[in-house]
């Protein structure tokens, strides 16, 4: 099995799917950052214009969408409209004087939120890891399942830890494997797959 990356410097990758009957091995979940890195505003700075921490979820908890994608939510918010807002990563700016700092989803169906950045001298909350999925969800397949073809659990993470694109975008790589075109093969959310025989 394998999947696109969101990494634009790798296009694709295999996933290390475990055989049924070994140990599995859960993912590393990614570090939480310090409050340093998550950074603050001062009260003076009412729209958090200035705020180049890197909070990357919004107040509700989504993940944020990296400014250089056009998936899910295709946008003018772009490093060249907006050079000196410090649109990096998928970190929650404010390019565009709304009234605090904000960030488009990668949830589909919420195209933007808002942000909770904290301001300078708060305690700053750090935010809740994503949970770490089970054995039971992240699946296995059997040994005679060699080509990983009928892998239907949901690793979403590449031998060398990049994460998955999901297999409905096409950001930051367009790709022909669709539910569309490989009906069959189980294209849901982000999770690896090998739709082509790989």
């Amino acid at each position: 099995a394998w999947c696109y990356t969101t990494d634009p410097d790798k296009r694709w990758e295999y996933c290390d799917v475990a055989n049924c009957g070994d140990t599995i091995a859960l993912p590393t979940p990614p570090p939480t950052p310090s409050a340093e890195e998550i950074g603050c505003v001062y009260s003076s700075d009412t729209l958090q214009k200035d705020y180049r921490g890197s909070l990357a979820v919004t107040t509700s908890g989504r993940t944020c969408q990296r400014w250089d994608s056009q998936s899910p939510h295709s946008h003018s918010r772009t490093t060249a409209n907006y050079p000196d807002s410090g649109l990096d990563e998928n970190y929650c700016r404010n390019p565009d004087n709304e009234d605090g700092a904000w960030c488009y989803t990668t949830d589909p169906d919420k195209r933007w939120e808002y942000c909770d950045v904290a301001n300078c001298g708060d305690t700053i909350a750090l935010p809740t890891p994503p949970p770490t999925p089970s054995a039971e969800e992240i699946g296995c397949v059997y040994s005679s399942d060699t080509l990983q073809k009928d892998y239907r659990g949901s690793l979403a993470v590449t031998t060398s830890g990049r994460t998955c694109q999901r297999w409905d975008s096409q950001s930051p790589h367009s790709h022909s494997r669709t539910t569309a075109n490989y009906p069959d093969s189980g294209l849901d959310e982000n999770y690896c797959r090998n739709p082509d025989n790989e």
